[in-house]
């Protein structure tokens, strides 16, 4: 459950229910829905209208583009190499 300082009192927040079952709380402050999923929860950005990684698909897809990166210097350094 979640709560909202409203003229200086705690009031609960309502959770939303979802059409699979789960349940949601909106933060007008962050702009964000946290949801219950089956794997946990989630944060949902609606204005992107995506979920917002998790720490293991964060550092996933970090490693995903430092790998994009250096197969990318590799093929500008083979450009850039003299021929021989």
């Amino acid at each position: 459950q979640g709560f909202r300082l409203l003229e200086g009192y705690y009031t609960p927040l309502k959770p939303e229910t979802l059409p699979d079952g789960e349940y949601a709380l909106y933060s007008e402050t962050l702009n964000l829905r946290l949801e219950t999923t089956p794997d946990g929860l989630r944060l949902w950005d609606p204005a992107a209208e995506t979920y917002l990684l998790t720490p293991a698909e964060e550092a996933e897809a970090r490693r995903q583009a430092e790998a994009e990166i250096t197969r990318l210097q590799d093929l500008l350094a083979q450009y850039k190499a003299p021929d021989k």
